[in-house]
């Protein structure tokens, strides 16, 4: 399949944002005085920020893509071994019009959209 995608730093990003921002930082906690009023005034509830971190504080949250990871490796062998000399970086033709096309498009992010489903 000459179109396969898979998932780049960018995606990467976008899914850690939507997670932060969207995903059950809201908690309701109910406020006992008053947990069966319809009043606006006397809520029912009140909304908390949760604080607490779904990921664990040993993994990275910035994700280099593997191009990234390659280089970087390649960096490190050129740094302790003097012989080994860098590849030089080669650029494809572009094809605007070809199979690179979906390159030139991207989706609208709205990262407080999801919020109004």
């Amino acid at each position: 399949d000459p179109l396969f995608i898979v998932s780049s730093e960018k995606d990467h990003a976008q899914a850690n944002l939507q997670a932060t921002l969207v995903r059950n930082k809201l908690r309701k906690v109910p406020r006992f005085r008053t947990m069966f009023s319809n009043l606006i005034h006397y809520p029912r509830y009140s909304l908390n920020w949760d604080k607490s971190d779904p990921v664990p504080p040993f993994i990275s949250r910035e994700w280099k893509g593997y191009e990234e990871q390659r280089k970087e490796a390649l960096r490190q062998l050129a740094a302790s071994d003097p012989s080994f000399q860098m590849p030089k970086e080669v650029y494809e033709d572009p094809e605007v019009t070809g199979k690179n096309r979906y390159k030139y498009f991207e989706r609208p992010f709205f990262p407080f959209f999801i919020l109004c489903i």
